[in-house]
C-alpha cells in the first residue's frame, strides 16, 4: 500500500469528496483491497491503495476515515481531504507553501485558478496544469472549508470560509492513527495536537497554530465507533515472536519516510541509492542480500528493516547522512529489529561518510558497526565482517 507522501495521486484526476463519503461507508473492516475498488465508483479506485489502511494479509483496517463515513458523521469530508493531502506531497506543499500564509491561513489572492495553474508548473513540467489546478481549489470548496468566488465555471477567490475547529480532533486522531497503522516515523511531540501541529496540518484547515490547539482543547469528536481491539498474539504470550516475511531490498515499504507536512519531506527515502549500491557491492561478493517485514505481537502494524544479509547473518539499517540524530535513530530502530531478527543477528548502520569518533565511539559500546562509503567501494570498523 502506498506509504505517506509517496506522490502517487493523479493530478488530473478529479475525485468526489461527496461521492467518496458514500462510497466508504460501504467499506467494511476485512474486506480485500480487490473487493474495496469494487465499491468505489467511477475514477476513485486507485485510492483503493491511497486512502485505505490494510493489514498484513491485505484485509482493510478500521480506522477513524472509515468510521466517520460509515456514521455519516460531519467530519467525513473533511477527513477525506486530510486523507488526501497526506497521500500525496505535492498536494500537502501547494495547500502549506502557497495557497496559505506562514500562519496557517488561506490566502485569498492566490485561491484562484489562474494564478495556482501558474504555480502548479513546477510540479507537472511539460504537462497541462489547468486542470490540477481547478481540482484542489474544488476539494477544498467540497470539503467544505471554502465556498469559492467564480466567475463562469471558473474559481477566482474566496467568497467565504467555514469553521473547520469542530472537526480538529478528528482531524488529529486520524493523522495519528495514519502515521502509527504505517510505522511513519513522526515528531515526537506533547501531545498528539502538537504532532499535527508540526507536520504543519492546521494548513490543511486554514487554522493558526492558537485555534488548532485550542480547538483541540475544547472541541469533542464527532460520535463514532472505537476501533476494534488488536489480534490476539500468536500462541505463545506477547513474546512470542512476530511474523517475519522476507522481502526484497528495493522494495519501497518503510516505517521511515519522511512526513508530508514537515519542510524537509521527500517522496522517496533519500537513503535508498546508497542501500541498493549496497546490496550490489555485497551480492557481487556473494551474500543473498534481503529485508525483513516484521509484525510484532497484537499490533495491526508492520516493522521493515533495510538490509539483512542472509549469508553473514548481518541486520543493518540505511541512513542519509552520518549525524547524530540520524545515528540515534538507527540505533532504536536496531535494538527494535534486533528483538525479531535471527538470534545470532550482527549489527550495522550504513552511512554515506565514516560517522564522527564520539558516534563510532557510541556505538561500538552497544556492540554496532560502522560501514560506509569510500568512493565506488565500501569499508567498514569491524574487519571486513560487513563488505
Amino acid at each position: 500500500m502506498s506509504p505517506i507522501g509517496d506522490g502517487v495521486l493523479s493530478l488530473t484526476k478529479f475525485y468526489r469528496i461527496r461521492a467518496l463519503a458514500t462510497e466508504l461507508a460501504h467499506v467494511a473492516p476485512g474486506m480485500a483491497s480487490s473487493q474495496v475498488r469494487g465499491l468505489l465508483g467511477p475514477g476513485h479506485a486507485e485510492l483503493a491503495d491511497d486512502l485505505i489502511l490494510y493489514s498484513d494479509n491485505d484485509a482493510v483496517v478500521d480506522d477513524p476515515l472509515l468510521q466517520a463515513c460509515r456514521a455519516a458523521a460531519p467530519s467525513a469530508r473533511i477527513l477525506i481531504w486530510v486523507g488526501l493531502v497526506m497521500a500525496d506531497t505535492r498536494i500537502a506543499e501547494i495547500v502549506e507553501d502557497y495557497l496559505t500564509n506562514a500562519n496557517g491561513k488561506l490566502i485569498p489572492t492566490r485561491f484562484n485558478t489562474d494564478r495556482l495553474e501558474g504555480h502548479l508548473v513546477r510540479f507537472l513540467p511539460g504537462r497541462q496544469s489547468r486542470k490540477p489546478a481547478t481540482n484542489i481549489l474544488s476539494y477544498l470548496r467540497d470539503s467544505g472549508i471554502v465556498e469559492p468566488e467564480k466567475e463562469g465555471p471558473t474559481i477566482i477567490g474566496i467568497s467565504s470560509t467555514n469553521s473547520t475547529t469542530p472537526f480538529v480532533r478528528d482531524a488529529v486522531r486520524y493523522i495519528m492513527f495514519r502515521l502509527q497503522h504505517l510505522e511513519i516515523d513522526y515528531p515526537l511531540e506533547n501531545d498528539d495536537a502538537d504532532v499535527a501541529l508540526a507536520l504543519e496540518a492546521n494548513h490543511w484547515l486554514n487554522l493558526t497554530p492558537k485555534e488548532f490547539r485550542a480547538a483541540y482543547d475544547s472541541s469533542p469528536p464527532d460520535e463514532a465507533p472505537e476501533p476494534p481491539e488488536p489480534p490476539p498474539p500468536p500462541p505463545g504470550g506477547d513474546g512470542a515472536p512476530p511474523v517475519a516475511t522476507e522481502v526484497d531490498v528495493e522494495a519501497h515499504n518503510t516505517e521511515s519516510f519522511e512526513v508530508s507536512g514537515q519542510s524537509t519531506r521527500t517522496a522517496v527515502r533519500r537513503e535508498q541509492p546508497l542501500v541498493v549500491a549496497y546490496k550490489a557491492w555485497m551480492v557481487a561478493r556473494g551474500s543473498e542480500m534481503i529485508r525483513f517485514r516484521f509484525r510484532p505481537p497484537g499490533t495491526p502494524a508492520h516493522l521493515f528493516n533495510d538490509i539483512y544479509d542472509k549469508t553473514r547473518g548481518n541486520l543493518i539499517e540505511g541512513k542519509a547522512d552520518a549525524t547524530r540524530p540520524s545515528i540515534r535513530m538507527a540505533i532504536g530502530q536496531l535494538m527494535d529489529y534486533r528483538r525479531f531478527a535471527p538470534a545470532a543477528a550482527r549489527l550495522a548502520i550504513l552511512t554515506p561518510r565514516r560517522p564522527h569518533r564520539d558516534l563510532e565511539d557510541l556505538l561500538r559500546s552497544l556492540d554496532i558497526a560502522c560501514i560506509w562509503r569510500q568512493g565506488d567501494d565500501f569499508v567498514d570498523n569491524a574487519d571486513g565482517s560487513f563488505v
